[in-house]
C-alpha cells in the first residue's frame, strides 16, 4: 500500500513498526514528547540567534517555526479532535501558560530583533512589541475561554450514567 499523504508517509500507520497497543502508545507519547523538546530548543535558538542575522532571516525562521504548530493544529482538526479544548480545559491550563509565556517571549526576543533592523529608533518599534504583547495575550485568553466553552457544551450534552 502506498501512502497518499505526507502524514502516512512519514508515520506509516499501518506498519508493524508500531507495535502492539501499548508500544504504539509509547512510540506516540515519544513522538510528542520529541516534537515538544524540538520546539522549546528551536525557539530558544531563534531568540539567540535573532540578534546576529539579518531580518529577513528572523522573519523566514518565524514562520519556520509556527508550521510545524499549524501542522499538528490542522492533522487532529481533520481528525475531528479539537486540540486547543483539550489543552486548554484538560486540566492542564498552568503547562499551557507557562510555555505560552515561554513561546512569547523568545517570540518578542525576535520581534525586537527583527524591528531593530528595520524600524527606526523613535520607539515605534516598542509600540509594535507592546501591541504584538497585547495580541498574543488576547488570542490565548480567548482560546482558554472557547475551550471551556466547549468543554462545558459537550458535558451538558453528555448522556448521565447509571
Amino acid at each position: 500500500m502506498t501512502a497518499r499523504t505526507l502524514p502516512d508517509l512519514l508515520l506509516g500507520p499501518a506498519a508493524r513498526s508500531w507495535g502492539d497497543e501499548r508500544e504504539r502508545t509509547v512510540m506516540l507519547e515519544g513522538y510528542a514528547y520529541v516534537f515538544l523538546l524540538t520546539q522549546f530548543l528551536l525557539w530558544t535558538t531563534g531568540a539567540v540567534v535573532a540578534w546576529f542575522v539579518p531580518g529577513w532571516v528572523i522573519v523566514v525562521l518565524f514562520v519556520a517555526f509556527l508550521l510545524p504548530a499549524m501542522e499538528w493544529q490542522r492533522y487532529t482538526r481533520a481528525r475531528d479532535v479539537d486540540a486547543n479544548t483539550l489543552a486548554y480545559a484538560g486540566g492542564s491550563l498552568a503547562r499551557v501558560v507557562t510555555t505560552g509565556f515561554y513561546f512569547g517571549a523568545c517570540a518578542i526576543s525576535m520581534c525586537v530583533a527583527a524591528t531593530t533592523h528595520w524600524l527606526p529608533n523613535d520607539g515605534s518599534a516598542s509600540g509594535a512589541v507592546v501591541g504584538g504583547v497585547i495580541g498574543a495575550g488576547t488570542a490565548m485568553f480567548l482560546g482558554w475561554w472557547r475551550a471551556k466553552r466547549v468543554a462545558a457544551r459537550s458535558h451538558d450534552d453528555a448522556p448521565d450514567e447509571f
